[in-house]
């Protein structure tokens, strides 16, 4: 079985990273062919905290960029939808009255430019 492209979402934690490393390392092992469509996808970016170098964020984030080669640029934001989402399947809309919910659609939208190289808008999912 093959996939063009392997998407696992992860946090900014040192726990999140190692998780990431060992399952990089793994499929390199076993699944080498695979290992090299598995990309890694931000979740819970604050734009606010990429302005300090100090931050749990970029601190986590340089670990990532220093062991692990196949990261996106596309984040999705930090806004509590992204667990709803995930965990409740709860709809998102771009056009929502909820700032994060309208967020994370639009993080959503830029991630599926990104792979298909097209301006395509998904108004929900």
């Amino acid at each position: 079985m093959a996939a063009d492209l392997i998407l696992s979402p992860v946090a900014f934690t040192e726990y999140n990273y190692n998780m990431s490393a060992c399952l990089l390392s793994k499929m390199q092992s076993i699944m080498p062919d695979q290992a090299k469509n598995l990309y890694f996808l931000f979740n819970h970016w604050s734009e606010q905290y990429s302005k300090y170098p100090t931050s749990l964020q970029n601190l986590v984030l340089s670990m990532y960029r220093k062991g692990i080669d196949n990261l996106l640029s596309v984040t999705l934001p930090d806004t509590r939808f992204v667990d709803r989402y995930t965990n409740f399947d709860e709809k998102c809309c771009i056009k929502s009255p909820h700032t994060g919910c309208s967020r994370l659609a639009a993080g959503v939208n830029n991630l599926i430019n990104m792979i298909y190289e097209d301006k395509k808008v998904v108004e929900i999912f």
